[in-house]
């Protein structure tokens, strides 16, 4: 797992495209910010949960998300713009990325595949 700013996603590509066991580059952007990292998506494991949205101001700040029921965080790797709200109550399902790093250094890294905005209370 390696986690690059914007700058050096073409050295992203030209590993990846060497050595397909990295296997595949997700951009994203957090706070105005372009990151991108590579994993293997052979590794990930399919999660569901209930948790809240929360935004974090670490360095330019990021979206994660905090587990309800035993308090494990996330750092989503694909939040869509709909849940980037602070304090959201929200049911996830989505793969595990092991050995996700990013300049963040905060949560897991998830890929959501599917989520629900769930009712206040």
């Amino acid at each position: 797992m390696f986690a690059f700013t914007h700058f050096f996603c073409i050295a992203c590509i030209t590993r990846e495209l060497l050595n397909p066991n990295y296997g595949y580059i997700r951009y994203f952007t957090t706070h105005n910010t372009k990151y991108c990292t590579i994993f293997n998506a052979a590794n990930m494991t399919t999660i569901q949960f209930n948790g809240k949205i929360v935004r974090k101001k670490i360095g330019p700040g990021f979206w994660g998300i905090e587990e309800s029921e035993n308090g494990n965080k996330w750092f989503p790797v694909n939040l869509p713009e709909v849940l980037q709200q602070d304090g959201l109550h929200v049911w996830i399902e989505g793969e595990e990325v092991p050995g996700f790093v990013s300049v963040f250094m905060w949560g897991t890294g998830l890929q959501i595949s599917n989520y629900a905005i769930l009712p206040v209370g």
